[in-house]
């Protein structure tokens, strides 16, 4: 795998740091093309020249070349000599099978459907809706589930990214204290079953709407964790599975505004054991001018969830508090995310 030096000079002037923001959408795109051609994946045996991968992926030679050489400058891949491309450090993530794999991520980042909502971001900052609210006259998850092939893509890019935020929390926080986590809204169990696997003996309920628990049931019985782990579809909006000392809700607190937040946190509230703790795991907001993807991310919600919102500590410090729950702690961990603990009060 190439060495890329990606050092910058110290002092990059204001002019040429606006310019790379602006072309910013031009990365997205070469990196949507690179995964969607499954470049990393053909390179991943060593350097090939870009006549064999445009043949392969049945590309335009000299267009394909022309793409890895604006990746390669960004340090996605490198041209070991003319013509010629071999992975990177940072390429590597685009592979399929790469631990930590990106690819599912960067196919959601250059889909139509993604950027659509995003060209209506003036529209959002100027209404406050959503682009699916007003377009399509319903929310995100309704749309996808009348679009098949989006709601695959965004799954995709999910579970993409939960390979790493599973490492990150499992090595993060000791769950060796529970008895029984319910995960609530736990997707295709990707998550649950990270965890269940580090600690053998903990127990496991995850809940989510009945399709996407089909799905989670099929994953649960295929890694041999079904004599563990009950698999439930229902609303969280409605109710939890009771009896649990552990909630972990992660990835949904920001879909939603306060008052439909601060609903599944009660129904976790009343449900948990009185020693119970909820944590959820999700995106919070730094203080002051602070860089941070999470900054980003938040406008990601306002285009595209209508009331979705990436919240500061202080703001989930009132959202815990009208759930009757306190905030334990918030612990950091290498992830968008943080595993924000909540106790009753």
């Amino acid at each position: 795998m190439a060495e890329v030096d990606t050092q910058q000079t110290a002092a990059v002037p204001p002019l040429a740091q606006l310019a790379d923001m602006i072309f910013g959408k031009a990365q997205t795109h070469l990196l949507f093309v690179a995964a969607k051609l499954g470049i990393a994946d053909l390179l991943q045996d060593g350097p090939k020249p870009v006549a064999d991968l445009a043949k392969a992926t049945n590309a335009h030679v000299p267009s394909l070349y022309r793409a890895l050489r604006a990746l390669a400058g960004m340090g996605v891949f490198a041209e070991t000599e003319p013509g010629y491309f071999t992975l990177t450090s940072l390429a590597d993530l685009l592979r399929t099978d790469a631990p930590s794999s990106l690819k599912g991520l960067a196919l959601m980042a250059g889909s139509d459907w993604h950027n659509r909502a995003w060209a209506h971001l003036f529209e959002s900052v100027q209404t406050g809706k959503s682009y699916f609210a007003t377009t399509y006259g319903m929310h995100m998850y309704e749309y996808l589930r009348q679009h098949p092939a989006d709601q695959d893509n965004l799954a995709e890019a999910m579970a993409s990214m939960s390979q790493q935020d599973a490492v990150a929390v499992c090595t993060g926080y000791d769950f060796s204290a529970f008895h029984t986590l319910v995960d609530v809204g736990g997707g295709t169990g990707y998550f649950l079953a990270a965890l269940l696997k580090t600690y053998p003996t903990l127990k496991g309920i995850l809940l989510d709407q009945p399709g996407v628990a089909d799905q989670a049931r099929a994953r649960i019985k295929a890694e041999g964790l079904d004599d563990r782990c009950e698999v439930i579809g229902g609303d969280f909006f409605h109710s939890v599975p009771r009896g649990g000392d552990g909630y972990t809700i992660k990835g949904v607190i920001e879909n939603w505004d306060d008052e439909r937040a601060g609903t599944i946190l009660t129904n976790c509230r009343e449900a948990m054991n009185p020693e119970g703790r909820v944590l959820v795991i999700g995106m919070v907001i730094p203080p002051g001018n602070t860089p941070s993807l999470n900054k980003v991310l938040d406008m990601e919600m306002l285009a595209f969830l209508d009331g979705g919102v990436v919240r500061t500590e202080a703001e989930f410090q009132a959202l815990f508090s009208r759930a009757g729950l306190k905030i334990s702690r918030v612990l950091s961990i290498p992830s968008p995310y943080s595993i924000i603990e909540g106790v009753p009060v």
